[in-house]
């Protein structure tokens, strides 16, 4: 282990740091602008693939800082999509979720046991909601624990509007293997497996854009298993790192969405965004070269 020592710098010590870095900057006294609202560090994230590969932390020739710049702001259109894609799935599943147990087992189906595998992380999940409406403001939460005495946790379908996509998430995680498991999967056309999957790797794109972190050339820690079944199958081709970046679960986005809302303008405003970036290399994003034959990106 070694003492961090590294010292803060200015904006002004930055700006000359890239420049002896050779990085190519024609207006110095812009680029500090950026630097003070956006931070370097925040930057470094997107000037990385444009580094050479020799360990002198120096850039290859000819690169400009307008071109990290539009990396940036590629970034920052590609999330705000993004966000819009993680509220539709989000909103859909939690009403999926909520209706097709409810209309089974109750409105307070979620208080028993019986209906999940792991006990301490049900346990969990009861102990979050108690908090959650301890802290809560919402009307409708209030009016539940002023009103009614028994149960005393509200119904699963106000529940669901407290809870964040990473809890719907481990709460359809840790439900018994069932018909309505499989019920839930299936408003997707999935399997419960892929479902489960998915629902991981979106909950984790949805906190990155939530968060305003990089997406682009990120390797993602969430996997989603990719249907490579003919059957099933809705991309081109597969390859190692299909799920490893953003292309995997960017496309089981869209696969989503094409159940929830088939007229849904998301895939041509990816499409057209990707148009007004031609500089910005999709591979970095997983993306493949026939990433266009894919039946899921097809207009």
């Amino acid at each position: 282990m070694v003492k961090f020592e590294k010292p803060a710098k200015s904006d002004d010590m930055l700006v000359v740091q890239l420049i002896e870095r050779k990085l190519l900057i024609d207006q110095p006294e812009k680029v500090k602008i950026y630097l003070s609202h956006i931070g370097y560090y925040r930057l470094s994230g997107y000037m990385h693939p444009f580094l050479k590969r020799d360990g002198t932390a120096e850039f290859k020739e000819g690169i400009h800082f307008s071109e990290v710049l539009d990396h940036y702001l590629f970034d920052r259109r590609l999330r705000q999509t993004l966000l819009d894609m993680c509220e539709r799935i989000e909103i859909s599943v939690k009403t999926n979720l909520c209706n097709i147990m409810a209309l089974k087992h109750g409105s307070h189906w979620y208080l028993d046991g019986t209906h999940f595998r792991k006990y301490e992380h049900h346990q969990q999940f009861l102990k979050d909601v108690e908090e959650y409406c301890i802290e809560c403001h919402d009307p409708f939460i209030k009016h539940y624990l002023r009103k009614y005495s028994e149960p005393s946790l509200p119904p699963i379908w106000m529940v669901v509007q407290i809870l964040t996509f990473g809890q719907i998430s481990k709460l359809y995680d840790n439900l018994k293997a069932s018909q309505e498991r499989s019920a839930i999967a299936y408003c997707y056309a999935i399997t419960p497996g892929l479902f489960e999957s998915w629902l991981k790797s979106i909950s984790f794109i949805r906190n990155c854009c939530a968060h305003h972190n990089r997406l682009w050339n990120k390797h993602l820690p969430l996997k989603p298993i990719i249907p490579t079944d003919k059957d099933k199958c809705f991309l081109a081709s597969v390859n190692e790192d299909t799920n490893k970046r953003l292309y995997g679960t960017l496309s089981c986005m869209l696969a989503m969405l094409a159940k929830i809302n088939p007229n849904a303008s998301c895939k041509k405003r990816l499409k057209k965004l990707f148009k007004e970036y031609p500089q910005v290399n999709l591979a970095e994003m997983g993306f493949t070269v026939d990433w266009e034959d894919s039946m899921i990106w097809k207009d």
